[in-house]
């Protein structure tokens, strides 16, 4: 009686197990749907992220790879990925963001477009179709698509972090196309009127900046004169 009991349970547990395993190969958990979450983006964007996440429709849903998929995403530069949820038992969503420009570095081998977070969106050889702040003297050590980019001087790093933050806070972006950091004891602006904006020092940007909005100031940026325009932390200086 005994020996009958185990052999029913055992036969019972084999027929579970090969039960689960049709239903893990069998067509239930098989990938129907892949579903983009994002915010302002295309239809083409969001076929841009579904072939960089390169999940097939009919594969097994225990085969995607989460980790994998924001990986590669990330590494494209232009989206980043936020999370990747698995809603069994057939449909994979994908929760991107796409990074926007926000300033340009110069570079020995292009244009780096950048977000707010000085994360590489992409590279490229010309900037007349970006009307956004241009970085020259920057000393670059490293940069990779979706990553942040590594300057040689970490403070150079820090400025064009401050100069972004700054310019775009009080929508005085517009008014500038390129900030010079070559020399931290130098640094100036070019306004987009082709006006040079003295800033000299590397300390107190932000408080520097900030005058960038007074009326007094942007009437003599965007005048006629010949004038000299320095900025300080508490005031300006036009001659």
């Amino acid at each position: 009686m005994k020996s009958r009991i185990t052999l029913i349970v055992i036969i019972a547990t084999i027929t579970v197990i090969l039960l689960g395993a049709g239903l893990i190969n069998g067509k239930f958990f098989k990938v129907k749907t892949v579903d983009v979450v994002a915010e302002g983006i295309t239809e083409f964007e969001e076929s841009q992220v579904k072939n960089i996440a390169k999940v097939t429709l009919g594969q097994s849903i225990f085969s995607v790879d989460k980790d994998k998929i924001v990986n590669s995403i990330n590494a494209s530069g232009t989206f980043h990925a936020e999370d990747v949820v698995i809603l069994y038992p057939s449909t994979v969503k994908i929760i991107v963001e796409k990074r926007i420009p926000y300033a340009i570095i110069e570079s020995d081998s292009g244009y780096i477009l950048i977000d707010s977070d000085c994360n590489m969106i992409d590279i490229v050889q010309s900037t007349a179709k970006y009307d956004l702040p241009i970085f020259t003297g920057i000393r670059i050590s490293r940069y990779a698509f979706g990553e942040s980019v590594e300057t040689k001087d970490p403070y150079q790093r820090s400025l064009i972090l401050a100069v972004i933050d700054s310019l775009y806070s009080n929508a005085t972006v517009d008014m500038i196309s390129t900030v010079s950091l070559e020399s931290q004891s130098s640094i100036y602006l070019i306004a987009s009127n082709g006006k040079r904006i003295d800033l000299n020092e590397a300390a107190d940007i932000p408080a520097k900046l900030s005058h960038l909005a007074l009326d007094e100031l942007k009437n003599a940026i965007f005048s006629q004169e010949n004038n000299t325009i320095t900025l300080y932390k508490n005031s300006f200086v036009i001659s």
